[in-house]
């Protein structure tokens, strides 16, 4: 048992969470030498997976107190095939060996909102990873992983959109607009539902709005990464199929 504790410079007067500490960072030492990262890695893990087996001394006293308790060799050689079993069960087959796959929908209007995954998904493990961490055009994929680098999750988020908006991936919304020839040239007043369920009035009487004209709401986009993008609404101008004879002598008198 002293090698092992030798391999991850630790001693058995350590607790647990010492020797945690000192396999981090035999761990962070052995990444500067990628060569020997390999081997390292495999004696580091197996040795922890030994050290912090629970009740180990328990266990083996258990043995040793078979001996002198007159169970008769037979019987402690059975004993200790079973601890050796039970060790050999415990590293190589752990209880929490199952990667849980995950598929899920996750809408632009959470995405708007910044949910939080952890709690979008109720897993503990990813409570620290917000929507504005993702990629906003197409399916994000990625895997959560213990102290050990075992794969507990592997998490496939699809981006739904299904609203009148536009994404980019900086972060940027946008949605075109059809208006009138009327009110591109006398003016117009819409309304509009942005992604959190708000109602936003906009409202022009003095510009002429040109076809593909554009304007800009700053701020009112999607939160990446702490840099929050603009609402741009894009216009398209509807022309008439036709005009009058009157209203074209209006348009030439006036025009």
């Amino acid at each position: 048992m002293e090698m092992y504790y030798s391999i991850l410079g630790a001693n058995s007067a350590m607790t647990p969470e010492d020797i945690k500490t000192a396999f981090r960072q035999q761990t962070l030492n052995n990444n500067e030498n990628f060569d020997n990262l390999a081997a390292a890695y495999n004696h580091i893990i197996s040795n922890k997976e030994v050290i912090e087996i629970p009740n180990i001394n328990e266990v083996l006293s258990s043995v040793v107190s078979g001996v002198s308790g007159g169970s008769g060799e037979s019987d402690v050689s059975h004993k200790i095939d079973a601890v050796l079993n039970n060790l050999i069960s415990n590293i190589f087959q752990p209880t929490n060996n199952k990667t849980e796959n995950i598929f899920k929908d996750i809408s632009i209007n959470d995405v708007y909102m910044n949910v939080n995954i952890g709690e979008f998904l109720n897993i503990d493990d990813l409570k620290h990873i917000y929507i504005s961490e993702l990629n906003l055009n197409g399916i994000n994929e990625f895997t959560i992983t213990d102290h050990a680098y075992t794969t507990l999750y592997k998490i496939t988020l699809n981006l739904k959109n299904d609203s009148h908006f536009d994404i980019t991936d900086d972060g940027h919304l946008f949605f075109k607009k059809c208006i009138t020839l009327k009110e591109a040239l006398c003016g117009f007043e819409f309304t509009f539902e942005h992604l959190d369920g708000k109602t936003f009035t906009l409202k022009n009487t003095k510009a002429i709005i040109h076809p593909k004209s554009e304007i800009k709401l700053p701020s009112m986009g999607i939160n990446k990464q702490g840099q929050i993008g603009d609402l741009i609404i894009k216009f398209d101008v509807l022309f008439p199929e036709e005009l009058s004879d009157i209203a074209k002598s209006t348009f030439s008198d006036l025009l």
